[in-house]
């Protein structure tokens, strides 16, 4: 576009130009592309061109269209009854590094306790 500019137009009407276009080339990177990364799925190219390849084989090019559809909306539901991974506990969360005993379960009752409720 720039050079295209170049040959038609003066050159300081080529500088604003590319002075917008790095403008909202900058704003693009720095706020519109992270907040639609953070509520966009990635899905990656090996299962739409797997899904495509099956369904252009059993109906043709609408099927390949149509089965690429449903196999990312099913993914994207999926995706939302996943569960989330921070919030699933991990081997450490109980650990303080002193205490060995921070891996025994404290509400789970005692036996001796089990034996004094059943007389």
């Amino acid at each position: 576009m720039l050079l295209v500019g170049l040959g038609v137009a003066e050159v300081w009407q080529v500088g604003v130009a590319a002075i917008v276009v790095i403008a909202l080339s900058v704003v693009e990177a720095a706020w519109w592309q992270p907040s639609i990364h953070r509520t966009s799925l990635y899905v990656g190219p090996a299962i739409p061109l797997i899904v495509a390849i099956v369904g252009s084989a059993v109906y043709g090019i609408g099927g390949a269209l149509a089965s690429m559809a449903l196999a990312v909306f099913a993914l994207v539901l999926f995706d939302e009854f996943d569960a989330d991974p921070a919030d699933l506990p991990t081997p450490l969360d109980d650990f303080d590094g002193d205490d060995r005993s921070a891996h025994v379960d404290d509400a789970a009752p005692s036996r001796e306790a089990d034996r004094g409720s059943r007389a």
